[in-house]
């Protein structure tokens, strides 16, 4: 399939930040349904492939897919151009809010944003499902589901998390190993992320220069 231009990558996450509410589970969903269901710039694996990796990066998980997607497509000035339409009409809307709030912010009272809340906790709500359906498909991926729940509200640690991680990472490797999947090499290269403009050896030197921004930014 040809790749997009960097004039539909741009109305394309343009279009998608003038709806996406709900925040990056929300978003996540409306970009599955755009560039899987959709467009088809990627399938189902290849995209659960980029929800994985951005999720263990620090961050908007959302803000990194889209920037993920654009840069398969069009490689760095994709990604710019894609975390631009999408972010746009947030500054905007945002910017808005704030001047108009000065003048009729006293108008608002509790109940204003207890519905606001409302919608929120909805589209949320949706979004959950939509990404349990899409993610969860197989009787063990359920029950890493449950256990990491289980884990995050019972266990009040500050580790919590990490051990959710490390169950996730766990669970990957012991399904990745008994899969039948070593049997259909041809299906494996059909989910693997492609794209011209990946460079495995630029890699160490991004890695190099995101440590040290950790490092010394926020130290």
């Amino acid at each position: 399939m040809q790749s997009p231009t960097l004039y539909q990558i741009f109305l394309t996450f343009l279009q998608l930040g003038c709806i996406s509410f709900g925040g990056p589970a929300a978003h996540l969903v409306f970009f599955h349904r755009k560039f899987v269901t959709q467009l088809q710039w990627l399938n189902d694996t290849q995209y659960s492939q980029l929800v994985a990796l951005a999720q263990l990066l620090p961050g908007p998980s959302s803000s990194q897919v889209g920037l993920s997607i654009g840069y398969l497509q069009r490689g760095y000035i994709g990604a710019v151009i894609a975390w631009l339409g999408f972010t746009l009409p947030s500054m905007i809307l945002m910017a808005l809010v704030a001047l108009l709030g000065q003048s009729y912010f006293h108008i608002l009272n509790s109940n204003s944003f207890h519905t606001i809340q409302l919608i929120v906790f909805s589209v949320i709500a949706w979004a959950f499902w939509q990404m349990l359906r899409s993610f969860c498909k197989m009787a063990w991926q359920y029950a890493v589901l449950i256990l990491s729940v289980i884990l995050l509200m019972g266990v009040s640690a500050s580790f919590n998390q990490i051990l959710v991680i490390i169950l996730g990472a766990i669970s990957g490797i012991l399904a990745g190993h008994f899969s039948q999947s070593d049997s259909k090499p041809k299906e494996i290269n059909k989910t693997a992320i492609s794209s011209p403009y990946i460079r495995s050896a630029t890699a160490p030197y991004w890695l190099l220069a995101h440590l040290s921004c950790r490092l010394f930014c926020y130290p």
